[in-house]
């Protein structure tokens, strides 16, 4: 069966149940909405994965569950063969799907742009009177090097929450590279987006530990997450994370 055929079939078994899919999205032009923008990614997807129609469903069903979307300027999954699916495709949610989340839960109103700082730029972390913490320095943007992890000094971003007020989260370069030693994928440690990610995920990781509706939110994410891989015989070795702390 070719790939056009095996999405018609997805499409076709998720369209059995559209009126469970419209109770969950909220309407119907939304459910058609997604449907199609999950055809097209399934379609594209494919050209280096297999699936299963039952996998193809469940996929389908768990993103609905838990509120985001397919569209691809919305950014909120990634489709692909992932560590453990084998051969298969599977999903992760994206750091954007994950600060979607934070807003939906109310935790946050958004996240500023992450900034990194490398060693040879003046910088530093003052406490105000009110006892916050405050980024002081020039950030320079122009006639940068190509980034190294071993450049790095601190990367940090603002959180901005709902009533607009602003918190500082930052993590080290040394930190970062005490993951990197860790990581079975050390050299994305070298990549500015990646890192840039990590230190978002980094200020996330800071909300849930405060907010039990995010971290509420989290923990039901990842049961449905694990319920899809388990279709995929997850192999019982998992990559080896860490857990960001500051400096």
């Amino acid at each position: 069966m070719d790939k056009k055929q095996t999405v018609q079939q997805i499409a076709e078994k998720i369209l059995e149940k559209k009126s469970i899919y419209i109770d969950i999205v909220g309407s119907e032009q939304v459910f058609n909405s997604e449907l199609e923008a999950y055809k097209m990614r399934l379609f594209n997807a494919l050209n280096d994965a297999e699936i299963t129609v039952p996998i193809g469903v469940n996929i389908f069903l768990e993103v609905m569950q838990i509120g985001l979307s397919f569209a691809p300027a919305k950014e909120h999954i990634y489709l692909s063969r992932l560590k453990g699916t084998g051969k298969y495709l599977g999903y992760k949610v994206t750091i954007d799907g994950q600060i979607y989340q934070a807003q939906e839960a109310g935790a946050i109103s958004h996240l500023s742009e992450p900034v990194i700082v490398t060693k040879d730029q003046d910088f530093k972390i003052v406490n105000t009177p009110d006892g916050k913490q405050l980024a002081v320095g020039d950030i320079v943007f122009d006639n940068q090097d190509n980034f190294k992890l071993t450049n790095m000094k601190v990367g940090y971003v603002y959180i901005v929450y709902p009533n607009g007020e602003r918190e500082l989260s930052w993590i080290t370069g040394k930190r970062l590279t005490e993951l990197q030693a860790k990581s079975q994928n050390a050299y994305l440690y070298n990549d500015e987006s990646f890192i840039q990610t990590k230190i978002l995920l980094h200020a996330l990781r800071k909300v849930r530990k405060t907010n039990s509706k995010l971290k509420t939110i989290q923990n039901e994410t990842d049961e449905i997450i694990a319920q899809n891989m388990e279709h995929i015989e997850l192999p019982e070795e998992q990559e080896n994370s860490g857990t960001d702390e500051p400096f």
